[in-house]
């Protein structure tokens, strides 16, 4: 994996990923694929995304379509030897749209909406423990450049933890934790347990006056403002994405940005569709949706009813 540095919600992003994915059967494989999807939705506007496993030298069996959100039903498709299936399979290397403007992909099966054309992509091979390919992993979009160096390294790792989950032959201590990957988030060396536990507990307590006043409407931007710093300091020390042990609405809306805020605020007050909020803000209705995607999974929330905002007083 490349060395560019992730966003703190390219981490977030991942961690909830890396959940999913390493506690997630076998047998139910569509939940780590799902997470993939959301996690890499959460940076760029995924509009079309397939799993596809190699069934035979010739044949690739697609067990998960997803379009615009949508699951559509799998099949097994043929591929040549001049298609992307075959590249990937043969070179074992990521296929971006901006190689060559999207040829090769244009030459294959169409996914999803047909009526609309891709224009940018990321293709990723599933490695086996043997370096052979046993799959690839698709990323596509109807706009155009969205998939930059941070969606190509989170796609990477999501790419390699899907493969060491399927693989019991890979080496456990191959395990995609992100403290491995960024050592700059590991916490502080050395500590000893007990005090290092006092330190957190002596964090949480201001923390949580600190949500519970902003909660009562009592001096909300001050008191977001005290909870972020110290939730920040808590992630530094933990790893931990904050949903993990902070989960709630009062802490997740600290990573939402302000017009994300404004939006959260016209679903959660006045129940706005998407199509009445786009009306509002005078955005696409497309943009809202984008949003909406970043939103619900800043939030941890898999429904528009569940999204709540501290009352701004």
């Amino acid at each position: 994996m490349g060395k560019h540095r992730l966003s703190p919600l390219a981490i977030s992003a991942l961690r909830h990923a890396d959940h999913r994915i390493s506690t997630t059967a076998l047998a139910d494989q569509a939940l780590g694929y799902e997470a993939c999807l959301t996690a890499m939705s959460c940076l760029a506007p995924v509009d079309s995304f397939y799993i596809g496993i190699y069934e035979s030298a010739t044949v690739l069996r697609v067990d998960f379509i997803a379009e615009s959100g949508v699951r559509l039903a799998g099949h097994e498709i043929p591929f040549g030897e001049y298609g992307l299936s075959q590249r990937i399979k043969q070179t074992a290397q990521l296929y971006s749209w901006h190689e060559d403007n999207g040829k090769i992909l244009r030459r294959g099966v169409k996914f999803g909406d047909l009526s609309r054309a891709t224009q940018d992509a990321l293709v990723y091979p599933l490695i086996d423990h043997q370096g052979v390919p046993y799959g690839l992993m698709a990323f596509l979009s109807y706009q155009e450049k969205v998939f930059d160096k941070e969606c190509i390294a989170v796609g990477e790792w999501l790419a390699a933890a899907l493969a060491i989950n399927r693989d019991n032959q890979y080496d456990r201590e191959r395990r995609l934790a992100l403290d491995v990957l960024y050592p700059e988030y590991e916490p502080p060396r050395g500590l000893v347990a007990n005090s290092y536990l006092r330190d957190i507990e002596n964090l949480l307590v201001p923390l949580g006056e600190n949500l519970k006043n902003a909660e009562r409407g009592i001096d909300v931007d001050r008191n977001l403002r005290s909870a972020l710093e110290i939730y920040q300091e808590l992630l530094s020390m933990t790893k931990l994405h904050g949903e993990c042990y902070l989960k709630g609405p009062l802490v997740s809306v600290l990573e939402l940005t302000e017009r994300e805020v404004e939006i959260a605020r016209l679903v959660s007050e006045r129940r706005l569709s998407n199509a009445q909020i786009a009306a509002e803000l005078y955005i696409s209705e497309r943009t809202v949706k984008g949003h909406m995607t970043k939103i619900m999974a800043k939030l941890g929330v898999r429904r528009r009813s569940d999204i709540r905002l501290p009352s701004q007083g």
